[in-house]
């Protein structure tokens, strides 16, 4: 009873003195730096009603930020608190700030955002009067239902995604990665290769094409120095963050880009083979020049094509390697990276697992099915019981070997290197 007493003493002072609405806050300054990156961002909308019957808006914004000089994370949200009209933000190693009591996740949303950089669908403000806190979930439920309420917890408050509370994903890095496919540019020489219309050159153009045939014969255009200064600069500010090897939207771009390249060089190999036959038709050149260009086209343009994939892979090597948190590629990764996990049905490591599984409850049936057998032979032959139960035990020493080796490997990994290195199997 008294936390609605205190609650309703609030309102009317906020109603007297006119507390201002706590403005929304500006992007860090850090990401036009160039020393962050913003990961993600969120909005929420509450729909309201003047006291003179006027709707009205109020906004909270949630930012998350990746340090990139100090492998830090930074989160900043509207402080609500009607003690200061300021906005709070915390700010640390991942787990300092992650499991502080300022943030709030469903499952293991802020996990996901450490070590794959997955954002979270929704962000909630504290809506409570004590201290500032931030809850993320991914059903814009949760967070209310499981962390705070405003009007029962004074001091801890979320609410949930509704038509009056408008919760909104406002940025998230994997999108814009996957923009980047969507409209991706191969420019030379400052002309877009992948939009350019072959049928419609003017003369102005003309001049810079046969230069860029002369780029195609000569084998310079690649991707590797476009995703190093254009993609890296863009999305990743020139640095590099050591979770970003494992977002699917960073991986599709790395393995799609081939499919959008190759076809360019061989559209822009037919545009140069196309000149030189006007050439010769024109009396610019004779037959044995014809049929150089031709030959050094095609085999530039295949040489291109045949490894592109191997000059994107060395560019996105680069890229992860980054400024200043590079990246070991000589860590050959988790078993979950090449196999997925046991306990996730569709994963290779589940079928092993199942596989293995079934072989445990063979093996024993098996064992006594064989020394059965043995017992009832020995006795019709009456041969000597203590050769069967050398092979008995035996026996049961392989069985055990066999049922344990997932143990022993898996204990090994962990003390070597600190992993599973068998997925969960066993």
């Amino acid at each position: 009873m008294y936390k609605k007493v205190i609650l309703l003493i609030t309102i009317l002072l906020l109603i007297i003195f006119k507390i201002p609405r706590i403005d929304a806050l500006e992007l860090h300054s850090c990401v036009n730096d160039g020393t962050c990156m913003l990961v993600c961002s969120y909005s929420e909308e509450e729909k309201k009603t003047s006291a003179d019957g006027h709707p009205f808006s109020s906004w909270k914004k949630i930012y998350i930020y990746y340090m990139f000089d100090t492998g830090e994370w930074q989160v900043s949200w509207d402080k609500v608190s009607v003690m200061s009209n300021q906005y709070d933000s915390v700010m640390g190693a991942a787990e300092e700030i992650f499991n502080s009591g300022y943030m709030h996740a469903q499952d293991n949303l802020l996990d996901k955002l450490v070590n794959e950089g997955i954002c979270p669908n929704y962000a909630h403000v504290d809506r409570g009067w004590g201290s500032n806190e931030v809850c993320f979930d991914t059903d814009g439920k949760y967070c209310q239902n499981n962390v705070g309420n405003g009007f029962l917890d004074i001091s801890t408050g979320f609410y949930s995604c509704s038509d009056n509370l408008i919760c909104r994903k406002e940025y998230d890095v994997n999108n814009s990665i996957l923009s980047y496919l969507e409209n991706f540019q191969l420019k030379v020489r400052d002309v877009d290769l992948a939009n350019l219309n072959y049928d419609n050159i003017d003369e102005n153009l003309e001049t810079t094409m046969e230069l860029i045939c002369e780029d195609l014969r000569n084998e310079k255009i690649t991707l590797e120095d476009q995703i190093i200064n254009d993609f890296s600069k863009n999305f990743l500010n020139g640095a590099s963050a050591a979770f970003m090897s494992n977002w699917n939207s960073y991986l599709k771009v790395k393995n799609s880009l081939k499919s959008k390249y190759d076809p360019i060089i061989s559209k822009l190999n037919q545009y140069c083979n196309e000149k030189a036959r006007e050439d010769l038709s024109n009396g610019m050149i004779d037959e044995e020049e014809y049929e150089d260009l031709i030959n050094k086209n095609d085999n530039a343009s295949e040489n291109l094509i045949n490894n592109s994939q191997q000059n994107i892979d060395s560019a996105f090597d680069d890229v992860y390697t980054g400024s200043w948190e590079p990246i070991d590629v000589n860590d050959p990764g988790n078993c979950e990276d090449y196999l997925g996990d046991a306990d996730t049905k569709g994963d290779p490591a589940y079928y092993i697992d199942f596989v293995y599984d079934i072989i445990k409850i063979i093996l024993p049936i098996g064992l006594i099915a064989i020394n059965m057998f043995d017992m009832v032979n020995a006795i019709v032959s009456e041969k000597s019981m203590n050769i069967l139960a050398t092979k008995f035990v035996k026996r049961i020493i392989i069985i055990l070997l066999i049922l344990l080796l997932p143990t022993l490997i898996s204990s090994v990994g962990k003390l070597l290197i600190g992993k599973d290195i068998l997925c969960g199997i066993g």
